[in-house]
């Protein structure tokens, strides 16, 4: 069962520039769990497949990056859903 109440960070979606939150599940070399921001999908990719499909928001340049942070904290998020 996915734990719901740890810190996510955002990335942008290279399919459809969407925001996410994600969480590595373990070390460096563990899976990602991802949520989209929009549907609450929850997603666990492999480290190559996260790479493949999102941006974390520290490797986007400034005009990709206001995008992500205009988007809701992901507590902000939880919240607005009914998560808090």
């Amino acid at each position: 069962m996915i734990s719901l109440d740890k810190s996510r960070q955002k990335a942008l979606s290279l399919r459809t520039s969407g925001v996410v939150y994600f969480r590595q599940t373990g070390n460096a070399g563990s899976d990602y769990e991802v949520i989209d921001a929009q549907t609450g999908e929850v997603t666990t990719l492999t480290p190559r497949q996260f790479q493949a499909l999102y941006v974390p928001t520290w490797h986007l340049p400034p005009h990709l990056r206001r995008k992500a942070d205009a988007a809701p904290s992901w507590r902000e998020w939880q919240a607005a859903r009914g998560r808090a």
